[in-house]
């Protein structure tokens, strides 16, 4: 300290002096206290500068410099050979000067997200740069490869310095494809509020053709969340002058909303009109496999207290490979839950409930006003003019005369309404001739009604065909649907009783000891008349002909059915033992066999059902690595000379039951601990697919998955920790209705991410038919971690899909969607197809 007329005070070491929020720290602080400044430098030695300068002010990023002056007074300062970091970026600079007010002005300033702070491998260079609040403006840009000019030249800049949104211009993709160059996602982003924003953009191909996008959402939390978006792309495809030229424009409507009024109030929509066109002309390879595409919009309310629910609904889904459209405008339905009507309300507390407090009831009702539109094949059966082929849905949908000449009927809208009250009660019988058992007796009843507004009736073809006749001919005569109110009431009743023992045998291996069989059998009669007879009074007769006057679909035949079930659970204990030598144990599920069979008294031919089978081993799910499901069905008649089925039992014969249906799935992941379901999360939903019944086949998102082959990039960077995963599914299906095989499906699908160094990653999923000897589509994607930079190749070798694409872009920051150069997905045969004939 020199306190003479210098007022000087040095710090040596690790230095820090505090004032108010602001904090200095290095190796060496010179206190000039008549002026009230800070000198910073930091101890030069041969690897650098040891005690580097750091000076931070409040929540404000920290500079660092090789040296620092700051007056307390004025509160600016100036720093030498200046860094700090901004978000996800840094700043350099030759000098910075720092301003009460929290401005920066930086000289000689170099902007890059790349943490190599000595020599980044790229940055943004720029004269004069002046950061203030949220954005960093500069003069004239240039792009710097370490410390390589480019020709990338810019007049101006500007960055944001915070997170979240901001207003402004989107990052564009360029490329090529089949329709020549493009520029993409050219456009412009705007905040309206808070809760709002939209974005505009649009693209051009050197061929002439262009789209044009936008989307809005809207967002408010615990109110309303939703999206709306409209695409159009105006496609041409070839030379004016060539014999295949075609141009056409398409539309794509989508609409996303959710809004919860209260806990037990609710509306979702989804909608997606679009056209099939638009979807082949789409860059997504999930839209141009796509078959399909549906709409829907739900209201639902609940009484949660009194056990109500109401619910309206809207539905389109539209096939575009058979141009089926079907829309249900709307659905209503209301359900009731289960109450007890003869329960007492002032029931002693202990007393059991008296044998009709036992009884309960459901009710539901539902209001369908459905509109179909058949396929091209149907409509041609019809006899619709081959003219009128052509006519789109949506037309026919507002025309009712436009619907007859599309369709060949009069009558667009099928409306019905249907009740469902189920009446059931459950007793539980404790003996039986003095002997103590265990069994739950449940009789039911089932009533049924619906409301229709026509019926169908027979007349001579000529007629029906004044009169728009649908088909069905018989005998010269066709039905045809008049309007007619017409009220189906059915009914159907039944008891059940089951029943559970045990069984344990002691036995032990290794580590498993005991073994208990579980099994619950359950024992079932339904009894329900025949609908179909002229009793009921809903059949009608024309000349000689005795017929339903609704489709006979919605008719219940007879039934007096017996129905038995096993289920058969087998259980072990794993027991160990630890260093104390105490025991411990934990039950493991080892086998779950289930088997039912049914005979109908009440049906005329081959009344005993085909006796189902279905097993699965619990214990290779429990640690989620493993799933194997089994189901099989034995039919139990014969086969004639000609492989035909008859009514003769096979053990008339002396041979066992049939097998006519057997499903077999397994799948499994593999990976190091946790790290499989990361690494695979992306390739396509659940595990086993729907396909575990009989005909189920599981094609899942190991064969398309969803759209994460973007070319133009991806939007984080990937995760290169991932040592290994590996994903396997593996799916049979047989179906053998007569002798001869009818249908079989054996399919292997997998995904899989590797990485053959620390650097490198792997990742792709496949599939084999092993019927139709051929792969599905099968895609690749490597990665190479290059430091700052990010290097991707995606790959989609064989197939009708065949794409490739590579991308070179930087890792992180703001500058990832900028500083990147792609070639986006392409047709591998526009150039390799000699390589790949």
């Amino acid at each position: 300290m020199d306190l003479g007329s210098d007022q000087e005070a040095t710090l040596y070491g690790k230095a820090q002096a505090t004032y108010q929020k602001s904090v200095l720290t290095a190796h060496q602080i010179d206190m000039l206290l008549e002026r009230d400044e800070l000198e910073a430098q930091g101890m030069p030695s041969d690897t650098g500068l040891v005690g580097r300068p750091k000076f931070k002010r409040g929540e404000e990023d920290p500079f660092y410099g090789d040296r620092l002056a700051y007056n307390l007074r004025t509160e600016r300062g100036r720093v030498k050979s200046a860094r700090t970091s901004i978000q996800e970026g840094f700043v350099q600079g030759s000098a910075v000067k720092m301003m009460e007010d929290s401005t920066l002005y930086v000289a000689d300033a170099l902007y890059t997200t790349c943490d190599c702070e000595d020599d980044p491998s790229y940055s943004l260079r720029s004269d004069r740069m002046k950061m203030k609040e949220k954005w960093v403006y500069s003069g004239p840009m240039q792009l710097f490869l370490f410390n390589i000019p480019t020709p990338l030249w810019l007049p101006f800049g500007f960055l944001p310095a915070t997170q979240g949104r901001r207003s402004g211009p989107l990052p564009l993709d360029y490329g090529e494809d089949g329709r020549g160059f493009y520029l993409r996602n050219v456009g412009w982003y705007q905040i309206i509020n808070e809760y709002m924003d939209v974005q505009l953009t649009g693209g051009y191909w050197t061929s002439g053709s262009w789209q044009l996008n936008s989307r809005f959402r809207y967002n408010k939390r615990y109110a309303y969340d939703g999206n709306f978006s409209f695409d159009y792309r105006q496609v041409k495809l070839g030379e004016e002058t060539d014999q295949d030229y075609s141009e056409k424009g398409t539309i794509r409507l989508q609409w996303r909303h959710q809004q919860e009024f209260n806990p037990h109030t609710s509306l979702r929509s989804r909608v997606n009109l679009t056209s099939r066109s638009h979807l082949r002309a789409s860059d997504d390879l999930d839209d141009q496999i796509r078959q399909d595409v549906s709409s829907s919009a739900r209201f639902q309310k609940q009484w949660r207290s009194v056990g109500r629910s109401f619910s309206a609904q809207l539905r389109q889904k539209q096939y575009f490979q058979t141009g089926r459209v079907n829309l249900t405008l709307p659905s209503i339905s209301f359900r009731q839950t289960r109450r007890k009507p003869f329960q007492r309300e002032n029931r002693p507390p202990g007393e059991e409930e008296r044998w009709y407090e036992k009884i309960t009831y459901r009710y539901s009702s539902s209001l369908d006003n459905g509109f179909s539109y058949p396929t091209r094949e149907q409509r041609l059966r019809n006899g619709v003019d081959s003219t009128n082929l052509d006519i789109p849905w949506y037309e026919a949908l507002v025309s009712p005369s436009t619907y007859r000449k599309a369709t060949g009927d009069v009558i667009p809208f099928d409306f019905q309404a249907s009740h469902d009250v189920p009446v059931q009660a459950s007793f539980s019988v404790q003996e039986i001739f003095g002997q103590p058992v265990f069994l739950s007796l449940n009789p039911n009843f089932d009533y049924q009604e619906e409301w229709r507004l026509f019926r169908r009736r027979l007349h001579p073809t000529d007629s029906s065909e004044e009169s728009g006749g649908f088909g069905n001919e018989r005998d010269g005569l066709a039905f045809k649907r008049e309007t007619d109110f017409t009220a189906l009431r059915q009914f159907d009743t039944g008891v059940s009783a089951k029943t559970r023992f045990y069984g344990t045998f002691p036995w032990r291996i290794g580590a498993l000891e005991g073994l208990r069989h579980t099994v619950r059998p359950s024992l079932n009669f339904g009894y329900r008349p025949n609908f179909r007879d002229p009793f009921w009074g809903y059949t009608d007769t024309f000349r000689d002909s005795t017929y339903t006057v609704v489709e006979r679909r919605y008719l219940n035949g007879p039934q007096k059915r017996i129905g038995l079930s096993l289920n058969n659970l087998f259980q072990t204990k794993y027991v160990t033992t630890d260093s104390t030598g105490e025991r411990q144990s934990r039950t493991l599920s080892l086998l779950k066999l289930d088997a039912n069979i049914s005979y109908n008294a009440a049906s005329e031919r081959r009344p005993l059902s085909t006796l189902r089978l279905s097993a699965r081993p619990p214990f290779l799910n429990r640690s989620d690595r493993a799933d194997v499901r089994l189901t099989a069905g034995f039919s139990p008649y014969a086969l004639d000379n000609n492989q035909r089925r008859t009514d003769r039992y096979v053990w008339q014969d002396g041979r066992p039951p049939r097998l006519d249906r057997l499903s077999l799935t397994i799948g499994t992941e593999l990976g190091p601990g946790e790290t499989r379901r990361s690494s695979l999360g992306g390739y396509g939903g659940s595990r086993y697919g729907d396909g575990r019944g009989y005909g189920g086949r599981r094609r899942g998102g190991g064969q398309y998955g969803s759209s994460r082959y973007d070319n133009s990039g991806t939007s984080e960077p990937t995760d290169f920790s991932i040592p290994w995963a590996l994903s396997l599914d593996f799916s049979y299906d047989l179906t053998r209705q007569s002798g001869s095989l009818e249908s079989s499906d054996a399919i292997l699908n997998s995904s899989f991410t590797f990485n053959p160094t620390p650097k490198w990653l792997v990742r792709g999923d496949t599939g084999y038919d092993f019927k139709k000897m051929e792969f599905s589509t099968t895609r690749l994607q490597v990665y190479r971690n290059l430091g700052c930079w990010e290097m991707s190749i995606n790959w989609v070798p064989f197939g009708r899909f065949q794409q490739y694409g590579f991308t070179l872009q930087v890792k992180s920051g703001k500058l990832r969607d900028l500083l990147k150069l792609s070639h986006p997905r392409s047709s591998v045969k526009d150039r390799f197809s000699g390589l790949l004939n």
